[in-house]
């Protein structure tokens, strides 16, 4: 598994989002072959992130720039799991592990719930690992 970074915002330092994103993917199973840029992109608000997926195994994530240093990491951690999700079989085109998701509200989604729960547990992992943000 490979990642790369593009356009990150300077008010994260790079040790702390490489450390975030090796965290992250440490916590899930991915095809050794799966590729993930990670983009900052220019979003109006608070706005999380999306992905999309380029071909078998590349995968993009983007993050909006303009959320605080807390929620860009929320974001990565959450958006690492649908990488888990996608590159494994489980989520294609809202069909969650064989199930049809299109109709359902955005909260009652399985592969959301799934990914806000990961999201929240790498979140507390990582920061029992770094302390306080200011060491990482």
């Amino acid at each position: 598994m490979l990642y790369v970074v593009h356009d990150r915002p300077e008010v994260v330092s790079e040790s702390l989002w490489t450390r975030a994103c090796d965290h992250g993917f440490n916590m899930v199973t991915l095809p050794e072959d799966t590729w993930v840029e990670i983009t900052f992109i220019n979003e109006k608000g608070e706005g999380g992130g999306t992905i999309d997926l380029f071909e078998t195994n590349h995968i993009l994530i983007e993050i909006n720039r303009h959320q605080s240093i807390n929620n860009m990491l929320l974001t990565l951690f959450h958006e690492i799991k649908h990488v888990e999700q996608i590159a494994n079989g489980d989520l294609k085109e809202n069909i969650y592990k064989g199930e049809d998701t299109k109709t359902y509200e955005y909260d009652a989604r399985p592969h959301e719930q799934d990914a806000w729960e990961f999201e929240k547990i790498a979140m507390i992992t990582f920061l029992e690992t770094v302390g306080e943000m200011g060491n990482a």
